[in-house]
């Protein structure tokens, strides 16, 4: 997250999304802070569910960089963990798979 000049990070597998912030304490992932976690299957409800995971998990990045309030489900929990943070850092980015 350091390198790419965004202290916000999501980290994803197929049961929770973990909400990670930099504390910028140090420079190793001691610095890291778990803001939150969410049920994948949750966060992800809105995308389409015959695809393989790393193109779903895609497919709503593209989704919230380009129209983040019709991405994250309308559940307050969402909104109070993405909004402050994960929103801003995403809304407009481009979103592409690194191969």
């Amino acid at each position: 997250m350091f390198g790419m000049g965004c202290p916000n990070g999501l980290l994803f597998d197929n049961q929770t999304c973990v909400i990670l912030r930099d504390g910028y304490t140090s420079l190793d992932v001691g610095s890291f802070i778990k803001d939150g976690e969410v049920s994948t299957h949750d966060l992800l409800a809105r995308v389409a569910t015959n695809r393989p995971f790393d193109l779903r998990v895609l497919d709503w990045l593209q989704s919230m960089a380009s129209s983040w309030n019709t991405a994250l489900p309308t559940e307050g929990k969402f909104t109070e963990l993405f909004t402050t943070d994960i929103v801003p850092a995403i809304s407009g980015s481009l979103v592409h798979e690194v191969a």
